[in-house]
Order: structure tokens, then sequence, then C-alpha cells
């Protein structure tokens, strides 16, 4: 478990490692969600509910502006976004 503040500048550690070795993802399919994890940190920002970046505190609403609002994240596949999704849990200690 990870409780470090995910952000775009720091998601090239181990949440990428865990995104390509565990999940499988490409380096294209990687660079995409470094972008989905950064912008969801800056609408965190935006919404004044923190500048630190994601955490558990605040997954649920991050999931929720991704499928609702996210455009590059509703075009990944069902099954990518569901890798994610499962990942950021890890990362976060979030029992699925």
């Amino acid at each position: 478990m990870d409780t470090e503040h995910l952000t775009g500048e720091n998601f090239d550690g181990e949440f990428r490692r865990t995104l390509r070795y565990s999940h499988a993802l490409e380096h294209d399919d990687l660079e995409r969600v470094k972008g989905i994890i950064t912008d969801a940190a800056d609408h965190l920002k935006t919404e004044g509910h923190t500048n630190l970046g994601l955490s558990k505190e605040h997954l649920n609403r991050t999931l929720k502006f991704l499928n609702d609002k996210h455009h590059g994240w509703k075009a990944l596949p069902e099954h990518k976004r569901a890798h994610i999704e499962s990942a950021l849990k890890a990362h976060f200690g979030v029992e699925e």
C-alpha cells in the first residue's frame, strides 16, 4: 500500500511499474494514463479539494469525474479502465 498522493509528476514511479508489469499496459497507454492522472489532479485542485494530487480520500470523487466528464478516460476500452481503477485502489489500499 502506498499512501503517497499521486500526481503527474510522481506517476513514473511505483504506480507506472504496477500498470506496466501487473496490468500489462503498453507505453502508449501509460502515457495516456499519466495525462488522465494529471487532469484528475488538476480537477481536484480547481474544485478546491486539494492541491496535493490524488489520494485515498479523493478516490471516489476522482473516479466520478473520470467516468462522467473525462473524454480520454471514456475513450479507453472498458478492460483498460478496469485495470487502471484496480491499480488505483491497490495503490491507495482500498479493497475492491
